[in-house]
């Protein structure tokens, strides 16, 4: 799965970038809300940073700019995607204090367990869905977190029944063509399996009304519903952010 997940990826390079550009449609409109939520969280946060996949680094960027974090390690599978947020933090005042490795996240974070590397943020943003693996993804984090540290974790939700069509009509038709399947979580599965590895949910943001092929059928209007939704999506949507520390830290 892991090269198909790559492979995935160094083909996204030039076209991820534009799902953060000024909204035209319901899926920009979602990445640049999942942008400023995880700036949001993420400013809850001092001291050391981990992102374990930095895609095309506007989040990145976005977190590294608020000023709460003074290092950062930022990881990727993809060589193409991490050389691509290389070159956008290097024209910012955080370019020279980042170190970047392309690295597989499970060896990774069970490599940090191993020298005892500590993060006070770990930022897990659009991964688990490719990944799948949650309750080995969050032992391995937690492991990783600093006295006091948070876990910034986004997640699709399979409770939103958008979420669940597209998974019913899509799922099988994407694994052929990957070679690997996307995994789905409910916001019940995400808190039990925190609590397992003996995280809590500190914050929570939840956000994307999520019309399934909204954007095929009309972007503009997509976009128009997502603006006026935005309320019920902040209770109800499609998508979730969570912000995990220990228990009673």
């Amino acid at each position: 799965m892991t090269e198909s997940v790559k492979d995935f990826f160094e083909h996204q390079v030039e076209s991820y970038a534009g799902n953060f550009g000024e909204p035209r449609d319901g899926n920009q409109h979602r990445f640049r809300r999942r942008l400023e939520l995880a700036v949001e969280l993420a400013g809850l946060c001092r001291g050391r940073m981990l992102e374990c996949a930095c895609g095309s680094g506007e989040i990145t960027a976005a977190i590294l700019a608020g000023g709460g974090i003074g290092s950062a390690v930022i990881r990727d599978i993809s060589e193409g995607m991490l050389a691509f947020t290389r070159k956008r933090l290097e024209a910012t005042s955080f370019g020279g204090k980042a170190d970047f490795a392309v690295a597989d996240v499970f060896g990774a974070l069970g490599e940090d367990a191993r020298k005892g590397n500590r993060y006070d943020l770990i930022v897990c943003l659009g991964l688990i869905a490719h990944t799948g693996r949650l309750g080995e993804l969050l032992r391995l984090q937690r492991q990783c977190l600093a006295p006091g540290g948070r876990i910034l974790l986004q997640s699709t939700l399979l409770d939103h029944p958008g979420t669940r069509l597209v998974k019913l009509l899509t799922a099988r038709r994407y694994e052929r063509q990957k070679g690997y399947a996307i995994s789905y979580f409910t916001d019940g599965d995400i808190r039990r399996t925190a609590a397992d590895c003996g995280l809590s949910v500190k914050e929570f943001r939840r956000y994307g009304v999520s019309i399934p092929f909204g954007d095929r059928l009309s972007g503009a209007m997509n976009l128009r519903a997502e603006k006026a939704l935005a309320s019920w999506a902040g209770r109800s949507g499609a998508e979730g952010l969570y912000l995990l520390g220990e228990e009673g830290a």
